[in-house]
């Protein structure tokens, strides 16, 4: 069983235990191949869990993000499931992290908006607000650098 099988394998359960495996396995392998490539054709997968876990990948991998993965974070950001709303936050931090991108700048406040209705979730509160920092620190660069 590879690495990815494992961590797929974890996701699919979906328990707050096994989450806690994938956030401390996961950072080794964002920027491996086979972990992205996965990550791109599981964007709009039917199991929650999987596109939690695609989304997760492209928060954390260093790997530039094609035009194509840019929009499909932004599609899953903008879905609603009442059942696992983390899918659509974990696109939201990993659109966050490219906040100076000009494919995610340009729509940062979608993308605020969506970490702001996590700053209450006690399990998420800490990540969303770690992220709402940094999309209004780089604001305040972008506006003091333009004012100049």
């Amino acid at each position: 069983m590879t690495n990815l099988s494992k961590i797929v394998d974890l996701a699919r359960k979906n328990t707050d235990e096994n989450w806690e495996k994938i956030n401390s396995l996961l950072p080794q392998y964002t920027d491996q191949q086979e972990f992205f490539s996965w990550a791109g054709e599981n964007l709009k997968n039917s199991d929650s869990g999987l596109r939690d876990l695609a989304a997760s990948i492209f928060e954390q991998t260093k790997l530039p993000l094609d035009d194509a993965i840019v929009k499909g974070l932004f599609k899953l950001m903008e879905e609603t499931d009442e059942e696992n709303p983390y899918p659509s936050f974990r696109a939201a931090c990993a659109l966050a992290k490219k906040h100076e991108d000009e494919r995610v700048s340009g729509k940062i406040n979608q993308v605020r908006r969506e970490l702001q209705s996590f700053v209450e979730d006690e399990d998420v509160s800490e990540i969303a607000k770690g992220y709402l920092k940094k999309v209004e620190q780089s604001k305040h660069k972008i506006s003091n650098s333009q004012a100049k």
